[in-house]
């Protein structure tokens, strides 16, 4: 698979996953989704081909094809701005991605969005022109702050994005481990509030809110060297603690150190 094929699938598989669990809910999973998406659309040109997208998402995916309109909208011009930004890299360097992506979402992503989520955006778009790419660490921030701007995209798309590209795929041989955030979710703040790592539940899960910032400083001071580890409590989350009628403290592996208040 080419370079920006892959990148631009890995990100569609980051959007499908803000469905997680309801999708679980629904006995299916991210990736199978995926792959019935992909029946039609594999390469970075059908991603910019938002009728292709809107058939084959409706037509094969079983339950985000059933999604309301507007959803499906935010979905398919989020993969196709993300897909025409991945279009304009002349190389697979880490900082020129993030340039080329920062570039695109300041001067033609923003001409797009409807006023009302531009209104939205608008604290992140500012943001966004503020930070100039320079060096590794102001590249990753260009990437969290310009899929923040997308339509679909949020803290958790970024940093999902972040953490599978540089630790599952390896695409970058980088050292970036200290610098990847938390991708936090609903499960997470569920496990974080039973453990009693925070006194109540982290509901304002926005790129850079406060209930945000807490969760990334608790990762910080739980992993130092790499914040984006507690990422591993979404799978206490599916298994023990969250999406049930109950509990299966029992079977926990926190079990023995779990306050279980909550």
């Amino acid at each position: 698979m080419k370079f920006k094929d892959k990148i631009i699938n890995i990100f569609a598989y980051c959007i499908f996953d803000t469905y997680y669990w309801k999708l679980r809910a629904k006995k299916t999973t991210p990736t199978n989704e995926l792959k019935r998406f992909r029946k039609a659309v594999k390469l970075l040109n059908d991603y910019l081909d938002e009728d292709l997208m809107y058939y084959s998402l409706k037509d094969e995916c079983k339950y985000l094809g059933r999604l309301s309109r507007d959803e499906v909208e935010k979905i398919l011009m989020t993969l196709r701005f993300l897909a025409e930004a991945i279009s304009r890299v002349k190389h697979k360097a880490f900082i020129h991605i993030a340039s080329k992506l920062r570039e695109y979402v300041m001067f033609m992503a923003s001409k797009e969005l409807p006023d009302s989520l531009f209104k939205r955006k608008a604290h992140y778009f500012g943001l966004l022109v503020s930070n100039r790419v320079n060096d590794i660490d102001s590249a990753i921030e260009a990437i969290r702050l310009s899929i923040s701007c997308l339509p679909k995209g949020g803290q958790y798309v970024a940093n999902l994005f972040l953490y599978i590209t540089f630790k599952i795929i390896k695409i970058w041989k980088l050292n970036v481990k200290s610098m990847l955030h938390l991708p936090l979710d609903c499960g997470i703040s569920e496990v974080f509030l039973s453990l009693g790592l925070v006194d109540r539940r982290l509901e304002n899960l926005e790129y850079l809110s406060t209930h945000y910032l807490v969760a990334q400083k608790i990762s910080e001071i739980m992993f130092p060297h790499d914040p984006s580890r507690t990422f591993t409590l979404r799978a206490v989350a599916e298994r023990w603690c969250y999406g049930r009628e109950w509990k299966l403290c029992e079977q926990c592996w926190l079990c023995n150190y779990c306050p279980r208040e909550y």
